[in-house]
């Protein structure tokens, strides 16, 4: 992990003491234990989240979290669609309920709806523009659609490797063969430069 998760823990339970009513506190230490892969310590604080307020959209969306992470997608899509009810304007929401539709069975369509929704609320978010042009041309066969988004991923992170990869990809398959090669070079001196180069995106939201 990037931050030291005893230290986090310590914070977290001296927050608890100060504020044992907070609802923030209880899904904070939850997402934790979820990052460290306990989810049945996240849904001890997601209860006690879920009893101080039955109806916030954080809640909902830490509950889809747990639920993607134990696997029942559908159960996590419904929870994130419910957050997304009562908070329609937040990105990461959309970007969570995607992850879990493209686990489903027939899920691509409603998946890419949930992304370019995360896009359109915050055009930052660069794993939902990778997840949107992953479904574009491994799915759709949109070639065109999934160069686009992916060359606005590389541009604000020219070491996100896999969105390299699938960027030279996508120029090869539009028969852009000088425009691949170029960027192949490009991604290779990016390589040579850093040893060790990203293979997921800066914003870790790949597991909600």
């Amino acid at each position: 992990m990037g931050v030291d998760s005893d230290e986090a823990g310590k914070v977290l339970l001296e927050a608890l003491g100060r504020f044992p009513s907070s609802l923030r506190v209880y899904v904070t230490m939850s997402l934790l234990h979820l990052q460290l892969g306990y989810p049945d310590r996240a849904r001890i604080g997601y209860e006690k989240a879920l009893a101080l307020d039955p109806e916030s959209p954080m809640v909902w969306k830490l509950l889809g979290r747990i639920q993607h992470t134990e696997g029942a997608y559908e159960q996590a899509v419904k929870s994130f669609e419910r957050a997304a009810a009562v908070e329609p304007k937040d990105a990461q929401t959309y970007l969570f309920m995607g992850l879990s539709l493209i686990r489903i069975q027939g899920g691509a369509d409603r998946a890419l709806e949930a992304f370019l929704q995360a896009i359109e609320l915050d055009p930052h978010l660069l794993e939902a523009r990778f997840q949107a042009a992953s479904i574009y041309l491994q799915t759709k066969e949109n070639y065109a659609k999934a160069a686009s988004q992916l060359e606005k991923v590389v541009a604000a992170a020219p070491d996100f490797a896999r969105a390299q990869q699938l960027l030279i990809q996508a120029y090869y398959r539009l028969g852009w063969n000088q425009k691949a090669a170029a960027q192949e070079k490009k991604f290779r001196k990016l390589s040579e430069a850093a040893p060790a180069p990203g293979a997921s995106a800066p914003r870790s939201t790949q597991s909600p």
